[in-house]
């Protein structure tokens, strides 16, 4: 029996790919949020990418956001509106997330954080709101 428990054991170590049976080589951290601070980074970053987009694909994505959320209300309008209208108006919105299009009402948020944070200038700002909004309806 001292034997077999001998075997056991030089098993056991031949087969601890990690040194050491209960320890994991890298801790791991779930973080549900991301902190403050990355987060006006993220916006910072979205805010200098929108602000560098050609005009070209700013006006395509703009009109492309327009016809998702007008798609939304239709959807909302055909369905008779109430519950079933409001659960599905958000496909138009995750439309606009999915396809990166350019919704003034996100734009707003990202270039005022990045112009007052000095990352984007108020040239850039005035561009892409003038376009977003014109070309959103």
């Amino acid at each position: 029996q001292q034997q077999q428990q001998q075997q056991h054991k030089q098993h056991d170590k031949q087969n601890d790919i990690w040194g050491e049976k209960d320890k994991h080589p890298v801790p791991i951290v779930y973080k549900a949020t991301k902190t403050p601070t990355s987060t006006l980074n993220a916006i910072y970053e979205a805010g200098k990418y929108k602000a560098g987009l050609p005009l070209d694909l700013l006006c395509v994505q703009s009109f492309m956001a327009g016809v998702y959320i007008a798609m939304a209300g239709h959807l909302f309008l055909a369905v008779g509106g109430g519950v079933l209208g409001a659960a599905l108006f958000p496909t138009g919105l995750i439309a606009v997330t999915l396809t990166s299009a350019e919704l003034f009402t996100g734009d707003a948020l990202v270039f005022v954080a990045s112009v007052l944070g000095g990352k984007v200038p108020l040239s850039k700002l005035l561009r892409n709101w003038t376009v977003a909004w014109t070309m959103n309806f």
